[in-house]
């Protein structure tokens, strides 16, 4: 069983500051997700939004956790996000897939892309510590300029939510994902966001072309 220490310290660390944990908008599962996704956010928090890029979870986001196969509904999904951002512009980050420490050859990850044409991070750090890696990618291979140009999707306050708001990007959190699942993770973090949702969510620095 991989134990993400990464994972734990950033949760100790999130103690302090729970705001980090919060997403800026939540929808039930990946097909929700609108493709007009800057709108959404710009008319939610009165104030422009350029999404660009997308960091997208897989387990219980686009798969079935620790499963490699994409159901169609949200193959469809993907599809129209690629068309609408470009296909180098959604890069899937995950801790099964592309971390060194599960995939450490990159094998699992070089055939999920293949199969499913995504380009797959390969990560030294577990999520949510891996920000810098992530921003890597996206100034090598493309233009995006601004964390506040990428939006994160997953299912995890504590990982993905978290790391969005540690690189100043904005975060979607699917709440239910692909199968209901009623863990003591998916009912801590449920907890949690009922906590501290009063609170509001820390908002990205706008980029200086969007003020």
């Amino acid at each position: 069983m991989l134990v993400n220490w990464e994972g734990i310290r950033a949760f100790f660390q999130t103690v302090k500051r729970p705001r980090t944990l919060l997403p800026h908008v939540k929808f039930p599962s990946f097909t929700n997700v609108p493709v007009g996704i800057s709108s959404h956010l710009s008319n939610a928090y009165c104030r422009p939004v350029d999404i660009r890029g997308i960091v997208l979870d897989k387990d219980d986001c686009i798969t079935v956790p620790n499963k490699n196969e994409i159901p169609n509904e949200n193959l469809e999904k993907l599809r129209e996000l690629q068309k609408k951002f470009g296909k180098s512009h959604i890069l899937l980050v995950s801790n099964s897939i592309g971390s060194k420490k599960q995939d450490p050859t990159g094998e699992d990850a070089a055939h999920f892309e293949a199969r499913w044409e995504i380009p797959v991070l390969r990560h030294s750090k577990l999520k949510p510590l891996c920000e810098q890696e992530v921003w890597d990618y996206f100034q090598r291979s493309t233009q995006i300029q601004h964390p506040s140009q990428l939006l994160f999707i997953g299912d995890r306050l504590l990982t993905d939510s978290t790391m969005a708001n540690r690189m100043g990007a904005w975060s979607l959190w699917l709440y239910v994902g692909v199968q209901e699942n009623s863990s003591w993770m998916n009912k801590l973090e449920g907890k949690l966001y009922q906590t501290f949702q009063p609170m509001g969510p820390i908002l990205p620095q706008m980029n200086e072309k969007d003020k």
